[in-house]
């Protein structure tokens, strides 16, 4: 089956799924009907159906949203603007918890309060916890369904000045929820390569990248004037060591270059347009004082071969708690490919290493690149292997250009990152607070050109494109107890694997159902003894 051919099948499945929720809908099964919806939006997210948005899943979150009441709850006290930042789940790493927790520093003038929708039994994170000024509220710790979830937002929504949505592409409660609330809302783009829900609410959009804002009003059907281009801000950490001590405990010689590079491993998964495994093995084999270090992919697969190739000269050194120390003993950044990590980029030129994003998927595929405004002009990008080979050996063998351009991209970096990003702040609630939702519907049709191939096949290459039974799978925490075990069963009858923290809700469903089968069969004895041996005789 061709790419075309795959992206087309996950429209139509798309479709179906839809069909179903609506049908739900339609019979008055509401929370039926968001559970379906919520499957939808988790297998576009996952499975490339040619579109960014669908107007249709859209309408279906707006219709629930329009049925539900507040649900009455009781919030800390707040002085000045109230500010209340959505997530689905915040993590100890990522770039959106560490933009949520950025935001709330660089605003001490707000009351700020958090509420996480899918948290789940993970951790809270300590950057999180550590947020006094902020109230934490994990939603999904509360007993009730997805519509008592949503009714909560919905409640706190209303209540605040301002609402900032951090959430997952696929999260349809915050839709649900704002679609009928006139609080002035700011939906992050922090997931601007893929299909996310929300754009039928979101009033004012904030996109960290051009290429992000571009596709949002091609594909998306975002106005122009609800779109608002702001760099994220960054958290810079030190490393407590020295260069010398960080190169030392790497076991780097005086004229050895190193390159570093950071992301999860499924971001340098290859695709048909290039290897960044490869192509790193091939510079440090063509330059003899060139060592690589990469944080985030484990040394097995083809991690490990390119260190047997390179008598360990390259190495995958896993994950990592902190990448300090690594940036500290490097010469050279080089970006993840084919799945950019703007994040970790930023924060390398941060700490003044030269930058290099490989640009290798051709023309109209930009949002899967590393753009950030400000800082392009001083970012090498190199679009075919060649030139991605020269680059680096230039930059290894000439130490000024590489002092000049790690200048050069830090200037820039602290000019429109730091320095200007709490005025920035101001002026986008202003925005906010004025602005006129401007969403047009998007056309429902698939598109089957260069990025959206692109885009699946890095969900099928990385192991993403879980089908809808993957979705299914993952909404099974949003089903009732029995009804999550009897999807579970038709699951694992056609082999769908279950994460251990959803096989441990689905054991807790089998316990009631267990529970409620000995109550059937042993309460009328309990509460009639005479008329049950009677009725036994």
């Amino acid at each position: 089956m061709s790419d075309a051919q795959e992206i087309l099948e996950n429209f139509a499945t798309l479709t179906a799924a839809v069909d179903r929720a609506e049908s739900r809908l339609d019979a008055s099964k509401t929370g039926q009907a968001l559970i379906g919806a919520q499957i939808a939006a988790t297998f576009a997210w996952f499975n490339h159906s040619g579109m960014f948005v669908d107007s249709r899943l859209e309408q279906l979150l707006t219709r629930i949203g329009s049925q539900l009441d507040p649900w009455p709850i009781t919030e800390p006290a707040a002085i000045g603007r109230r500010v209340l930042h959505i997530a689905s789940a915040l993590y100890q790493s990522g770039g959106h918890t560490q933009m949520l927790v950025k935001w709330v520093q660089g605003d001490p003038g707000s009351s700020h309060c958090i509420a996480t929708t899918r948290q789940g039994l993970g951790a809270t994170p300590e950057k999180i916890s550590n947020l006094k000024a902020a109230p934490l509220m994990h939603l999904d710790r509360i007993s009730g369904d997805m519509l008592k979830r949503a009714r909560m937002l919905r409640s706190l929504a209303d209540r605040a000045d301002y609402v900032v949505v951090h959430a997952h592409p696929d999260d349809v409660l915050p839709v649900v929820a704002l679609s009928g609330s006139t609080t002035p809302r700011i939906w992050v783009n922090h997931a601007d390569h893929v299909f996310w829900v929300g754009p039928s609410v979101a009033k004012t959009v904030l996109h960290m990248r051009r290429s992000g804002a571009d596709l949002g009003t091609r594909r998306r059907g975002l106005g122009s004037q609800s779109s608002w281009l702001m760099n994220r801000p960054l958290e810079v950490e030190a490393s407590d060591r020295s260069r010398a001590q960080a190169r030392a405990s790497l076991n780097l010689g005086e004229s050895d270059v190193l390159v570093v590079s950071a992301a999860s491993a499924n971001k340098y998964v290859p695709i048909d347009s290039g290897d960044m495994v490869a192509m790193l093995e091939h510079a440090v084999l063509e330059n003899a004082n060139m060592q690589v270090r990469v944080a985030g992919p484990d040394a097995k697969g083809p991690w490990r071969d390119a260190e047997h190739a390179t008598k360990g000269r390259m190495r995958a050194l896993g994950r990592l708690d902190s990448i300090r120390d690594l940036l500290a003993a490097a010469d050279i950044y080089v970006d993840s490919f084919p799945f950019s990590s703007l994040t970790s980029l930023l924060e390398a030129g941060a700490h003044g290493l030269p930058l290099v994003s490989f640009r290798g998927l051709g023309e109209g595929t930009d949002v899967l690149g590393a753009d950030s405004p400000g800082i392009d002009e001083f970012v090498l990008y190199p679009d075919n292997p060649q030139s991605f080979h020269d680059v680096l050996a230039t930059l290894a063998h000439d130490p000024a250009q590489r002092a000049q351009r790690g200048q050069e991209v830090t200037k820039a970096i602290r000019l429109t990152h730091d320095d200007t990003w709490s005025g920035n702040l101001q002026a986008l609630y202003a925005a906010a607070g004025q602005q006129q939702h401007s969403y047009v519907v998007a056309p429902r049709a698939p598109q089957t050109g260069k990025l959206d191939r692109a885009i699946l096949r890095l969900q099928c290459e990385t192991g993403y494109a879980a089908g809808i039974d993957g979705a299914m799978r993952a909404a099974l925490p949003n089903y009732p107890p029995l009804e999550r075990l009897a999807t579970w069963a038709r699951l694992r009858t056609r082999n769908v694997k279950t994460k251990p923290r959803e096989l441990a809700r689905v054991r807790t469903a089998m316990r009631l159902k267990a529970v409620k089968a000995m109550v059937l069969a042993v309460g009328p004895v309990m509460l009639n003894p005479v008329s049950a041996r009677s009725a036994r005789r």
